[in-house]
């Protein structure tokens, strides 16, 4: 039998006047290995595995379709990237560059990048964080002209990026350029008011 040390125990020393402390050495029974034990971590092991090809496989299929979609958005030229924090809002205008780049980050999944103007803009969205793509026509809080809008929802619905078609270059809001709107009518007309991934 093998020996082990247990936690430390109180003992008092009455006869001395001391109190302390040592530890306990108690024979430790022996164990025995569970066969069925082992065969079960490894029938877990091959769970595990047999689910990460799974979720490989379904994001796959989310990076193809938004990849797709993000094909026939860049016919719409120019589009403002906004993105909205709790304390900040970001917005950049620049085209879809095409082809997008795809990489995976260990443990994040896929990124899909988009980079243009030599560097100075780039954008990386994450295919796990996209649940659906949304697509509207609505007007504009401030400014009375209409909104061109692709947004990029997570889980709860709440937006992580709007691509909104941005006015002619030179012209204030509003003053699209002709092709870039009939570019946002052919892709609502592909896909509707949006759709899941």
């Amino acid at each position: 039998m093998a020996a082990a040390f247990l936690p430390v125990a109180a003992v008092n020393f009455r006869a001395s006047g001391l109190v302390g402390q040592r530890l306990c050495r108690l024979p430790r029974p022996a164990v025995a290995v569970d066969a069925g034990r082992c065969a079960r971590g490894s029938v877990t092991a091959s769970a595990a595995k047999a689910k990460d090809e799974d979720e490989a496989a379904a994001e796959a299929v989310k990076t193809e379709k938004l990849l797709a979609f993000f094909t026939d958005a860049a016919e719409c030229g120019r589009l403002r990237f906004v993105v909205v924090s709790a304390g900040a809002v970001l917005e950049s205008v620049a085209e879809l560059s095409m082809p997008p780049v795809t990489f995976p980050i260990p443990t994040k999944g896929t990124y899909i990048t988009f980079k243009s103007g030599g560097g100075t803009h780039e954008a990386h969205v994450s295919v796990r964080s996209v649940a659906s793509v949304a697509l509207s026509t609505e007007p504009a809080k401030i400014g009375g002209h209409d909104l061109h809008v692709m947004r990029l929802l997570g889980v709860g619905g709440g937006p992580i990026l709007s691509l909104l078609v941005a006015w002619a270059e030179g012209e204030g809001p509003g003053s699209y350029a002709p092709e870039a709107v009939d570019a946002f009518g052919r892709l609502r007309a592909k896909y509707g008011n949006g759709f899941t991934l």
